[in-house]
């Protein structure tokens, strides 16, 4: 790894896991219910989707592949942050 400042740690994975982090978070803010889906209790900025297994994510080495979220019964809208 190259350009990581001397005395800092450079892990990819958590780098890349806060990314997906962030943008779900977003996403969980746009919702309007959470229906049983309990998004609104696992998916929480203090935890991380893939080393915490936040509800209804799947990853793979440390990123977030995809979402299971079908008759889950939430509502809202699609955050602009993830298009």
């Amino acid at each position: 790894v190259t350009n990581v400042p001397p005395g800092q740690c450079f892990f990819p994975g958590i780098r890349n896991e806060t990314i997906d982090a962030l943008a779900l978070l977003s996403f969980k803010s746009r919702l309007t219910s959470f229906g049983q889906s309990g998004i609104g209790s696992s998916w929480v900025s203090a935890t991380r989707p893939c080393t915490n297994t936040w509800a209804h994510t799947f990853c793979s080495a440390m990123r977030v592949t995809s979402l299971i979220l079908s008759n889950l019964n939430i509502s809202g809208a699609i955050s602009t942050e993830l298009g």
